[in-house]
C-alpha cells in the first residue's frame, strides 16, 4: 500500500545533521490508557524502540531488509538502466500494556544496516539518511511522528554491516536515563521532517531475528594482550563483554577457526567490535549488526561473559538420525549452517563476508529448507524480494535479493524466480506463488534469450560474471570449475522450461506448454551440438561431472550414464561445485546407484563432507577444502536426499504437499539403522529402519495421505493410516555397483 494509507499524516523524521546512530525522543498524550493502543513504526535502516522506558518487543534487525526505494547511484540502474520494484516493511505492535494516562514517551535508536553505508563501498547500498516514522492509534485518536521529536548522537561512531561496529560511551553519558519520562532533553536538537520514500509499504508478517539461545564460551588461552575463548561451534550473534574501568578501549575480534590455540586471522573476515567503556556496570555488545564465529578474542582489559546466538526464529520440523557418523554430522551441520544464514527471513550465502541473499545458493537449497523447517513465511518474503529484484525491462533477475551489487550468473542464480515458487508448491501444496509470479517467470526467459548465441546462454550484463558451477574443485586455485559455463547456464534454461511445463499445467495455463517444450528441445539440441562427443557419449569430457547435468534434463545415452558412474567409482570423491554436487547426488539415486551415492556422501577421501568434519567444522564450507568461508549452506542442498532415499520418503511425480507418497528406502552396508520424520500439514510421516538387530521397518502415515511401500523385491504395498511394521530380509552381500553398468565395465579390483 501507499505510505499515506498506512501512516496517514505521520512524517518521516531524520537527524538535523548526518548521523550513523541517532537516538530519538518523542512525547505523546493519552486520554484513556485502558483503550487498545497500537503502533505502526518504521525506522530505516534498523531500529529499536521503547515506550516509557520499556521494550515492547524482542525483535531484532527490524524492519527486514528489502529493495527499499530507488536511488540514482544504484549500480544496476546507473550501469545498465535496470528498474526494479521497491517495498519497505513496517512493524505493528500492541502497546496497550506500556502506556499510561497523560504524558507518554517513545524513544528509538537507529542503525544503518543495509540501508545506508558509512564508507561508500562500491558493493554496498546507500539509500540515504536514517529516518523514523510512526503512527499510534488509541481508540479513535491517532498520534503522528513529526519534527517535534528530538535527537542526539548515539554511541556508535563507525560501522560496517558486514564487519562490525565501534562505540564510544564517553561521548555522552549513555547511562543518563534518556529513555525515562523525567529525563531533561532540553539540550537535544530537533529532528527534520523529510519526504517519505516512494515505495510500497507492508506490515512485516514474517519472523524477525531474535536472541534464540545463549552459549557460554571456554577460555582456552591468554597472552599479555588477549584472552581467547572457544564456543565449540560456529554461531551468529553478539559477544557480550564486561569492562568496569572508565575510559578503557576494548578490542574484540571474532573468527571462524582456532589454530593451535590462536585465533586464525585467515578466517577473521574483518569481524570486530570496539568500544570505549564508561565505567558503568553495563554489558557491551554490537547493536545493529552481528558476527559469525566460533571463537572470540578480547583484549586483556575486559572479559567475555557469554554469546547471544541470533538469527531468524525458524523452527525445525523434520528429523533424521542414523548410525553413520558422517551423515549425522552433515545433517546437524546443515541445520546449524542454514539457521545462522537466515536473518530478516532472508537466506544468505554466508553470515560474515557478504551476508547477502544470493539467488544461486537460495534457490538451490530452497526445497531442502522447506522440507526441514517451517519456512513458509520466510519464503513468501524472499519470493517477493526476488520478484522485486527483476529488471522491469529485460527480465533480468539479480544475483542477490534484496539487491546488492554482487556476482553470479544468469542460469543458476536467475532461475530462483522459477525454482523457489516451484519448490514452495511441491513441498507445501500451495499454488498461490505460481499464479503470482507466472509472468515474472516468463519474462526471465526473455533475458536468457537476449544473452544467447547459437541457442546457448553465453553472457550476462556487460562486465558482470557469467558463472557456471561455482566452487568446483580444479587445479586452478582450487575453486575455478572446468565445466563450461554455457553448458551450466543452458542446463538451467532447460530445467526452468521443464518446471514451467509443470507449473502451467498446475495453474491452468496449458496454452503455454507447447511453447515451453519447443524451446527446451532447441536448447537441448544446442548442447548436443556444442558439447556431445559421439565417440565417447560424454558431454564436455565429463569435466566436473558434466554428464550429470545433461542426464538430469534428459540428454545423453547409455554411455553417458556409464561414463559418469565409472568416473565417480574411480575418483571416489566429489568433483562438483555449488550446483553439480546436488545434481550428481540426485542422478545417482534416481538412476539406481543409491549405494554409490551414499558412498560418495560418506567417503573419507577429500574433497568430501567427512573432510569438513575431520577439520573440526560445525558448519558446511563454501569451498571443499575450506579456503574461504567455513559457513555456506549451498552444499547442504543434498540433505533432502537423506529423507527421499535413505528414509525413502518421497512424493509421487504428480503429488504436491505430500498428498501422495512412496516409501522406498535405499539399503546399504554403511547404514544399518536410521529413523526420521517428514512434517506435512496432515501430520508427520515417520520411518524407522533397523537392520542391526530387529530387521524391521516401521512406517507411520497420517490420515489423508495416500502411501505405498515398495519393499526389497520391488513389491508395491498400499499403506493405511497409522503405524505399520514389515520384516526385512537379513542383509545379503550387496551387489557391486559395477554390475549395474551397461555395457559391462571391468576394473582391476573386480578381478
Amino acid at each position: 500500500m501507499k505510505f499515506t494509507e498506512l501512516f496517514s499524516n505521520a512524517k518521516f523524521v531524520t537527524a538535523s545533521k548526518k548521523s550513523v546512530n541517532p537516538q530519538m525522543r518523542g512525547s505523546f498524550y493519552i486520554d484513556k490508557a485502558n483503550e487498545n493502543t497500537e503502533i505502526i513504526i518504521c525506522g530505516l535502516g534498523y531500529f529499536e524502540f521503547k515506550i516509557n522506558g520499556k521494550k515492547v518487543t524482542d525483535d531484532l534487525f527490524t524492519p527486514a531488509a528489502s529493495n527499499y526505494h530507488h536511488f540514482d547511484d544504484c549500480y544496476c540502474y546507473k550501469s545498465f538502466g535496470e528498474e526494479m520494484s521497491f517495498r519497505i516493511y513496517c512493524m505493528k505492535y500492541d502497546i496497550t500494556p506500556y502506556i499510561k494516562e497523560g504524558e507518554n514517551l517513545i524513544t528509538a535508536e537507529l542503525g544503518m544496516g543495509w540501508y545506508s553505508v558509512m564508507h561508500g563501498e562500491r558493493r554496498n547500498m546507500n539509500f540515504g539518511e536514517l529516518k523514523l516514522c510512526y503512527k499510534i492509534t488509541n481508540g479513535k485518536n491517532e498520534i503522528y511522528s513529526d519534527g517535534n521529536i528530538k535527537w542526539r548522537e548515539g554511541p556508535i561512531y563507525d560501522t560496517n554491516f558486514t564487519e562490525g561496529e565501534k562505540h564510544d560511551y564517553l561521548k555522552a553519558d549513555y547511562c543518563d536515563g534518556w529513555e525515562n519520562t523525567d529525563y531533561d532533553d532540553s539540550l537535544w536538537a530537533y529532528t527534520t521532517e523529510v519526504k517519505a520514500p516512494e515505495s510500497e509499504y507492508y506490515i512485516q508478517d514474517f519472523n524477525s531475528d531474535k536472541i534464540i539461545r545463549t552459549v557460554y564460551p571456554r577460555l582456552i588461552s591468554e597472552t599479555e594482550e588477549w584472552r581467547l575463548y572457544d564456543l565449540g561451534e560456529t554461531v551468529t550473534g553478539w559477544p557480550i563483554i564486561k569492562c568496569d574501568t572508565k575510559g578503557e578501549k576494548v578490542l574484540v575480534r571474532m573468527a571462524e577457526r582456532i589454530k593451535e590455540n590462536v585465533l586464525d586471522i585467515s578466517y577473521l573476515h574483518g569481524q570486530h567490535f570496539e568500544f570505549t567503556a564508561d565505567g558503568s556496570c553495563r554489558e557491551y555488545h554490537p547493536k545493529f549488526t552481528f558476527g559469525a564465529f566460533c571463537c572470540v578474542e578480547v583484549s586483556k582489559n575486559a572479559e567475555l561473559l557469554r554469546v547471544d546466538v541470533i538469527h531468524t526464529d525458524l523452527n525445525e520440523t523434520s528429523e533424521f538420525i542414523c548410525d553413520n557418523e558422517t551423515l549425522n554430522w552433515f545433517h546437524e551441520a546443515f541445520i546449524r549452517t542454514q539457521l545462522i544464514n537466515t536473518h530478516g527471513s532472508i537466506p544468505s550465502d554466508c553470515p560474515h563476508i557478504e551476508k547477502r541473499g544470493y539467488t544461486g545458493d537460495g534457490q538451490l537449497t530452497s526445497e531442502t529448507v522447506m522440507l526441514m523447517f517451517d519456512a513458509k513465511d520466510m519464503y513468501k518474503k524472499w519470493m517477493g524480494d526476488i520478484a522485486d529484484s527483476q529488471d522491469k525491462n529485460s527480465g533480468h533477475i539479480q544475483y542477490t535479493a534484496p539487491y546488492v551489487e554482487s556476482g553470479g550468473g544468469p542460469g543458476g542464480w536467475g532461475c530462483a524466480i522459477i525454482e523457489v515458487p516451484y519448490s514452495y508448491y511441491k513441498i507445501y501444496g500451495d499454488k498461490e506463488p505460481l499464479y503470482k509470479y507466472f509472468d515474472n517467470m516468463r519474462r526471465y526467459f526473455d533475458y536468457l534469450e537476449a544473452h544467447s548465441e547459437k541457442d546457448l546462454v553465453v553472457s550476462d550484463q556487460p562486465g558482470l560474471w557469467c558463472l557456471g558451477d561455482w566452487c568446483a574443485p580444479s587445479p586452478l586455485h582450487g575453486t575455478l570449475p572446468l565445466i563450461p559455463a554455457p553448458l551450466v547456464n543452458n542446463y538451467f534454461y532447460i530445467k526452468s522450461l521443464n518446471r514451467m511445463v509443470e507449473i502451467a499445467a498446475a495453474i491452468g495455463k496449458e496454452e503455454y506448454i507447447e511453447g515451453f517444450k519447443k524451446v527446451a528441445e532447441i536448447k537441448k539440441a544446442a548442447l548436443v551440438r556444442e558439447y556431445y562427443d559421439v565417440n565417447t557419449g560424454n558431454f564436455a569430457e565429463n569435466k566436473n561431472s558434466a554428464n550429470a547435468f545433461m542426464l538430469d534434463i534428459g540428454i545423453g545415452d547409455e554411455r553417458t550414464l556409464n561414463n559418469l558412474v565409472t568416473s565417480v567409482i574411480r575418483r571416489g570423491t566429489f568433483d562438483t561445485g555449488i550446483f553439480g554436487t546436488d545434481i550428481l547426488t540426485r542422478i545417482l539415486f534416481e538412476k539406481g546407484f543409491g549405494k554409490l551415492a551414499i558412498d560418495l556422501l560418506t567417503t573419507e577421501e577429500a574433497p568430501s563432507f567427512n573432510y569438513m568434519m575431520k577439520k573440526g567444522g560445525t558448519t558446511l564450507f563454501e569451498e571443499w577444502f575450506g579456503h574461504r568461508s567455513l559457513c555456506h549452506p549451498m552444499f547442504g542442498a543434498v540433505a533432502r536426499y537423506f529423507y527421499y532415499y535413505i528414509l525413502g520418503v518421497r512424493q509421487k511425480e504428480t503429488s504436491a504437499g505430500f498428498n501422495e507418497v512412496i516409501i522406498n528406502p535405499v539399503y546399504c552396508d554403511k547404514i544399518r539403522k536410521v529413523s526420521g520424520k517428514v512434517k506435512t500439514d496432515k501430520g508427520d510421516i515417520k520411518v524407522e529402519i533397523d537392520r542391526k538387530l530387529k530387521f524391521t521397518i516401521n512406517i507411520t502415515i497420517p490420515e489423508g495421505i495416500k502411501a505405498t511401500y515398495i519393499d526389497e523385491l520391488n513389491n508395491e504395498i498400499k499403506l493405511n493410516a497409522g503405524r505399520t511394521s514389515f520384516a526385512l530380509r537379513k542383509p545379503p552381500e550387496f551387489y557391486s555397483y559395477y554390475e549395474k553398468l551397461k555395457p559391462r565395465v571391468t576394473f582391476a579390483k573386480d578381478i
